[in-house]
């Protein structure tokens, strides 16, 4: 099922669970599993440390792309990397750079992204970001 709303909507069916996909211009490089932010229409990579970008968070980049070039952000969903390592009993934060970590930032601001589901596969769903500073 797609649905066409500023830009492309993208719902697919993976193991059941629906997935939210938006199809988006790159600002700047992003590879695929960085969480990203959007200003001006574009996609950014992400950081806890930069306040100016709470709250702003929209989900973690699908495909790997260069900057003016159109990539997947998963916005909310399941999704699954072999080289993931997650502890089922930790929620999943926004890092440094775009990173996802389980340890949650002590300055700038913390963004839950998702929960692991298994040691390599996570849930997305964005919560509203909290000010550390």
């Amino acid at each position: 099922m797609s649905i066409i709303n500023k830009g492309v909507k993208i719902i697919n069916e993976i193991n059941s669970a629906e997935v939210l996909d938006d199809v988006v211009l790159y600002g700047m490089t992003i590879s695929a599993l960085k969480v990203v932010y959007m200003n001006a229409g574009k996609a950014y990579i992400a950081s806890s440390g930069e306040l100016s970008q709470a709250n702003r968070v929209i989900g973690v980049a699908v495909d790997a792309c260069t900057v003016g070039h159109s990539g997947r952000i998963r916005k909310q969903g399941y999704m699954k990397d072999n080289s993931w390592h997650w502890q089922l009993d930790k929620p999943i934060f926004l890092g440094i750079n775009g990173a996802l970590t389980q340890t949650a930032p002590v300055s700038g601001f913390v963004c839950q992204i998702a929960v692991p589901i298994s040691s390599n596969e996570i849930d997305i769903s964005i919560q509203i970001s909290i000010s550390r500073s």
